[in-house]
């Protein structure tokens, strides 16, 4: 469970001869990446009975052309590089764009039935392939970006995606260790980047960066023996929004359900 905010300890990092598939992910742990290509937002939003949705990729490289694959999953961190199961057909699954150039994918929904009250996530993945090395001694990485891509029905169409009302916040213990538990009662997913809980004019840091999918619950444990009961207890957070963003929200933390 999420505690109390720690340092970040260095994650295990691999690589492959020839070619690693690197994941958004190192760029948290510190490792550069070299690829040339670029997406021009953080997420996606697709509107039940849309067409199809847009995606604009920029090549950055002003001398090489750069080549990308593109699919879609459900999931998992490690999907295959293939298009997934997903009720989505991206077009092209693989281009080539031209040094300094951008290229736009299309995205259409092709008809399988989602959840109609509430909504969808899957995750888009693009795929840079580098250039074939010429030198014998030489690394090659593969870099892969992915983003949110949400699918929301047309029965949430006129609800507030961040209602504050939706997000509950609860104690389940208050011996040690404390416990809390935060409910998204709304049809959209929440995500969280930061959270404080505030007690007795003193601000506590939470190692709390999670997404809570719509109607799920998430308990978590303040391991700290030093965090004062005194008084009522807010959290506070910072959520990404639909633009990429943060939008910041407080919430009073109340007894057990």
């Amino acid at each position: 469970m999420p505690s109390l905010k720690r340092p970040p300890s260095a994650g295990a990092l691999g690589s492959r001869i020839l070619q690693c598939c690197v994941a958004a992910w190192v760029l948290w742990a510190g490792i550069p990446a070299w690829g040339s290509v670029y997406l021009e937002s953080t997420r996606v939003i697709y509107q039940e009975g849309q067409r199809d949705v847009t995606l604009k990729l920029t090549n950055a490289d002003k001398a090489q052309a750069a080549l990308v694959q593109l699919w879609m999953d459900d999931g998992g961190s490690d999907a295959p590089e293939v298009q997934g199961h997903v009720p989505f057909l991206i077009n092209p699954p693989m281009a080539k764009i031209e040094a300094g150039k951008s290229q736009l994918a299309r995205i259409a929904f092709i008809g399988e039935q989602l959840d109609p009250a509430h909504e969808s996530l899957y995750w888009l993945n693009v795929l840079e392939i580098p250039p074939k090395s010429t030198g014998g001694s030489q690394l090659s990485f593969a870099i892969r970006s992915r983003i949110k891509f949400f699918y929301r029905p047309k029965a949430i169409w006129a609800l507030e995606p961040f209602n504050p009302e939706k997000l509950q916040w609860r104690w389940k213990s208050k011996t040690l260790p404390l416990q809390i538990e935060a409910r998204n009662t709304s049809a959209f997913h929440w995500t969280i980047n930061t959270a404080t809980l505030l007690i007795a004019n003193q601000e506590y840091p939470l190692d709390l960066s999670a997404m809570l999918k719509p109607q799920q619950s998430l308990g978590f444990s303040l391991r700290e023996a030093d965090v004062p009961l005194a008084g009522p207890a807010r959290i506070r957070i910072s959520v990404i929004n639909d633009y990429g963003g943060e939008s910041k929200f407080e919430f009073e933390v109340k007894d057990a359900w």
